[in-house]
């Protein structure tokens, strides 16, 4: 067995002197977006039935955003006397300033899409240079809440300092006098927490998501230095979740949609839905709804102090370099944590990654015994335990014991005096 110590050293540098304070998102956003289940097939009843679900199924949880993704304009051109985005108006027959107003009477908010460059990412009208101004205006006068701004068809000059271009759009959008939501969509190109915190409320820092367990864990790696770029109005976004989206052959299990949900909260991520939620209450799809609901876990990703967790250690035996299973019997367990507001409280995930296939018999759901002062707290002095997930409660004093994990499942402990 070999034992992983993480620490990383981090500087944070900004490229920009814009300052942020647009007065929304000291915590991370909660919501759906229309991309990873739908694509460019959008429309407005889609739109009115989803503000519909949200409503009576997730509001309550602390879901507000209901963000319409690319494909939602005319693709050729736009207003010839404003230069003004068009919605296309055979999928949004009554425009957008409907759909919002149709969200706010429900106590909720409406997100739109578009990309810095000059077209999207599907090849309708981006922002590009000379529309930001006019963009971000028209999105107020439409009284948006949220905007998703995406990276695709740039020029060597935003490619080169898009730190500039999208402190445009940031200005613009405070400009308005309205506050808006800015979701920064660039995948981690020049390392945008390190200028995103001054002029965004969050920034993708990898390329898309995908509903496989593979893509969750590299995204989860990619994200874990990054801790120190994180807290209240900033951050990091390791993209959509893919709990119950189904795009064959790729389907999370219950206990891989399970972990995502709780790594997600851990990260201080975004928790912006994917799946169809219209169809929560279907008997099929009640897994999902218990995991998307769950209050406790959710907390934890709404935390006051919004800290990112960190990965403290991970035990592995029977591995290679490359993580492959070399033994008869193998395990690979991290545990990670994360500082919530009270005193000595803290969340502790515990996964098992064992194995690309969580049926790969060779990789035990044997669990560690966690040392109290390894997580960071008196092991001299009992604590209480709150099982998130199992809604359980216990006591622990020196060493914290966690059951047999089954492979890419996860377990999630609130910590407190």
């Amino acid at each position: 067995m070999r034992l992983i110590l993480c620490v990383t050293f981090l500087t944070v540098l900004f490229y920009t002197t814009y300052a942020y304070n647009n007065g929304v998102g000291r915590t991370p956003a909660m919501g759906w977006n229309s991309w990873n289940l739908y694509g460019c097939n959008i429309n407005e009843n889609l739109i009115v039935e989803t503000i519909d679900a949200m409503d009576s199924k997730l509001k309550k949880y602390g879901y507000q955003y209901v963000n319409i993704d690319d494909c939602w304009a005319l693709k050729d051109r736009r207003d010839e006397k404003t230069n003004e985005m068009i919605p296309d108006p055979t999928r949004f027959p009554r425009g957008i300033k409907f759909l919002s107003d149709y969200a706010h009477s429900k106590g909720l908010k409406l997100g739109i899409y578009s990309d810095v460059g000059f077209r999207t990412c599907a090849g309708y009208p981006g922002s590009g240079k000379d529309f930001y101004e006019i963009d971000a205006k028209t999105f107020a006068k439409w009284e948006i809440d949220y905007l998703k701004f995406d990276y695709c068809n740039t020029d060597k000059d935003i490619e080169a300092e898009p730190w500039k271009f999208y402190g445009r759009m940031s200005q613009a959008l405070n400009s308005t006098g309205r506050p808006i939501f800015f979701s920064i969509c660039n995948w981690g190109v020049k390392n945008p927490w390190e200028w995103a915190p001054k002029i965004a409320n969050s920034w993708r820092t990898t390329g898309d998501i995908e509903p496989k367990w593979d893509s969750v864990t590299n995204i989860l790696d990619l994200n874990r230095p990054l801790f120190k770029y994180s807290g209240p109005y900033a951050h990091n976004d390791p993209d959509m979740l893919e709990v119950e989206v189904d795009r064959p052959p790729n389907k999370l299990t219950v206990d891989e949609a399970k972990t995502h949900f709780t790594l997600w909260a851990m990260l201080n991520s975004p928790l912006l839905l994917g799946n169809d939620i219209r169809r929560l209450d279907d008997q099929d799809r009640r897994w999902a709804k218990d995991i998307l609901t769950n209050e406790e876990v959710i907390a934890v990703n709404q935390d006051s102090l919004v800290q990112q967790a960190k990965l403290i250690y991970e035990e592995t035996e029977g591995l290679n370099d490359k993580g492959e299973c070399t033994a008869d019997k193998c395990r690979r367990v991290e545990v990670w944590t994360k500082q919530l507001s009270g005193a000595q409280t803290i969340a502790v995930a515990v996964i098992n990654r064992a194995g690309r296939d969580a049926k790969d018999a060779k990789f035990s759901k044997e669990s560690p015994v966690i040392n109290l002062k390894r997580l960071g707290l008196d092991e001299n002095k009992e604590y209480k335990v709150r099982n998130l997930w199992t809604r359980s409660d216990s006591k622990a004093k020196t060493t914290l014991k966690v059951d047999s994990i089954d492979q890419h499942g996860v377990v999630l402990f609130r910590i407190s005096a």
